[in-house]
């Protein structure tokens, strides 16, 4: 359930990034995200790990996700800064 739980939170950040990250839900996501580090099952870890290596990088200036074109697509100030806010509120 948590390994699929974090599949589908994943897909939902890569495809709708901007939406997911500004949703007021985000913060309990982060907190389930912590929570399940304890868990010791592989399968669902590395899902957990995943979504929160992705989630992380949208704090970065250029997007997870690619385009098909060469350039790098650039995360809006706003993302950026909405993963910054709920890094330091955890």
């Amino acid at each position: 359930m948590i390994e699929d739980f974090f599949r589908l939170a994943l897909d939902a950040l890569v495809f709708h990034a901007h939406r997911v990250i500004l949703s007021p839900l985000m913060s309990h996501v982060l907190e389930a995200a912590c929570a399940a580090l304890n868990v010791l099952k592989v399968e669902p870890l590395t899902a957990n790990l995943h979504f929160l290596r992705d989630f992380l990088a949208y704090g970065l200036e250029d997007s997870p996700t690619s385009g098909f074109d060469a350039t790098p697509r650039k995360n809006p100030p706003e993302v950026r800064h909405a993963v910054v806010e709920l890094l330091n509120s955890k």
